[in-house]
C-alpha cells in the first residue's frame, strides 16, 4: 500500500473546515497522512481541527504569506508516496472510496500524476464541471487537471520544486503546465474524486487569476518557440480578459446603482430570453437581480423543456407582447431579421451585447464616482 498525503491549508475557516476534515479522515484508507496548515485563524478553526486531532497527523498554526507559502510549508512536512492538497472549502465525495481509488491508478500504471474530475457545489446541489482532454495545446488553455482532484506523486514535487509564491491565485496552474510540460505523465480518469464549493468568487478575482494564468502561458510558449500557439493564446485571454473586465462593472453597476440598470427596461413588460446557453444563463441572472418578470427562454435547439426553472419554448410560440433579449453572440442580427420579418416590433427586442455594454458603462461611472469620493 502506498502513503498518500493529504494536505488542507486554511485561514479562519470555521464554516466550511469540519466537512473538508471529515471527508479525509473517514476515507477507508490504512497508510494516510492527513496535514493541516494554518495561517493563525482566530474564528474557531483550530478548535475544529482540535476534536479529529487524533487523526491527524500535524497541524501547524502561524502566520504564512498567502495559500501558496501554506502549501510550501505542507510539502516540506509530508511524507506520503503520493500528495494531494484539499482546501478548506471542498471535500471527497463519498460515492467512492477516492483513496482507494486513486492507489489502484498509480499501480496500474506509470503515471506520475492521477487527475480527477470535480463537482461543484451551488445552491444545496451538486452538479458536474465538464474539462477538455489534456493534450499539449489544452494545457495552456483550459483546466484539464482540477487542483481539488490532483494526486501527484512526492518526488516530482522533490524534483520540480514547490509552488512559485510570486503568484497569489494561479501558482498552482504554473506547477502543472511546467510538470506536463517537462515529461510528467498524467493520467487522466473519468471518476469524481472531489466537491468544489462555489465560493462566490467576484470576477475581479477571476479576472486576476486570468491575467496571472496568461503570464504563465506566454512563458512558457515563448520559451519553447512555439509561435502558432502563442498567437491562439494571445487571442484567447485578451477576449477572455475582456469579457471578464466587462464582467467586473457589471456586477458593480447592480451592487452600487441597481436603480439606474432598472431604468433600462419596462417593468411593465414580461421578458423572454432567446437562447438557453451561457449567455442566457448569465442574462437570466442580471434579470433575476433586478427582479425583472421573465417568462422563459426561447430556443429550438433545446431538447429540454425548462432551464433553470423557466420553460423553454419555440419561437413561433411567442407571446408578441412581450419584449425579447437576444443572446447568441454571433446571431443576433440574424435572429432580429427574422423577428421583424415575421412582424414583431424592433422596439420590443434588446441584444444581449448592446444591454451589456450600457451596464458595462453604468459600472464604470460608479466606479469612477466611488474612487473620486
Amino acid at each position: 500500500m502506498m502513503k498518500i498525503t493529504v494536505i488542507t491549508v486554511c485561514y479562519n475557516s470555521a464554516q466550511t473546515i469540519e466537512n473538508a476534515i471529515r471527508s479525509v479522515i473517514f476515507q477507508d484508507y490504512g497508510d494516510l497522512e492527513y496535514i493541516i496548515i494554518d495561517g493563525g485563524s482566530t474564528d474557531g478553526t483550530l478548535e475544529i481541527v482540535d476534536k479529529y486531532r487524533d487523526r491527524i497527523a500535524l497541524c501547524v498554526s502561524e502566520p504564512d504569506f498567502g495559500i501558496y507559502d501554506a502549501m510550501n510549508k505542507g510539502l516540506r512536512k509530508a511524507s506520503g508516496d503520493v500528495v494531494a492538497f484539499l482546501n478548506s472549502d471542498d471535500w471527497y465525495i463519498t460515492d467512492i472510496n477516492v483513496l482507494k481509488k486513486v492507489e489502484k491508478y498509480f499501480q496500474e500504471s506509470k503515471a506520475d500524476i492521477v487527475s480527477g474530475n470535480i463537482y461543484i457545489w451551488k445552491n444545496g446541489a451538486r452538479s458536474k464541471v465538464f474539462r477538455k482532454d489534456l493534450t499539449d495545446e489544452t494545457i495552456f488553455f483550459e483546466v484539464p487537471c482540477p487542483h481539488p482532484a490532483l494526486f501527484v506523486k512526492r518526488e516530482l514535487y522533490l524534483k520540480f520544486g514547490g509552488f512559485d509564491t510570486s503568484y497569489k491565485i494561479a501558482a498552482d496552474t504554473k506547477w502543472i503546465i511546467h510538470a506536463y510540460i517537462n515529461g510528467a505523465d498524467v493520467l487522466c480518469v473519468e471518476d469524481y474524486f472531489a466537491c468544489f464549493r462555489d465560493g462566490g468568487i467576484s470576477t475581479t478575482n477571476q479576472y486576476e487569476a486570468l491575467k496571472e494564468q496568461y503570464e504563465i502561458v506566454l512563458g512558457y510558449l515563448r520559451e519553447k518557440q512555439l509561435t502558432k500557439l502563442e498567437k491562439k493564446a494571445n487571442s484567447y485571454y485578451t477576449r477572455a480578459l475582456k469579457g471578464l473586465e466587462t464582467e467586473k462593472y457589471v456586477e458593480i453597476a447592480l451592487k452600487e446603482n441597481n436603480a439606474k440598470v432598472q431604468n433600462l427596461f419596462d417593468y411593465d413588460k414580461k421578458y423572454y430570453i432567446w437562447g438557453a446557453g451561457i449567455r442566457g444563463r448569465r442574462c437570466l441572472q442580471i434579470f433575476e437581480k433586478l427582479r425583472l418578470p421573465v417568462i422563459g427562454f426561447i430556443d429550438s435547439n433545446k431538447k429540454q423543456e425548462s432551464e433553470e426553472g423557466y420553460p423553454i419554448i419555440r419561437p413561433e410560440n411567442i407571446d408578441t407582447e412581450s419584449y425579447l433579449c437576444i443572446t447568441p453572440r454571433d446571431y443576433e442580427d440574424q435572429i432580429k431579421a427574422e423577428l421583424k420579418q415575421s412582424g414583431v416590433e424592433m422596439e420590443r427586442v434588446i441584444t444581449y451585447s448592446s444591454l451589456v455594454e450600457k451596464i458595462r458603462q453604468i459600472g464604470i461611472s460608479s466606479h469612477i464616482l466611488t474612487e473620486e469620493s
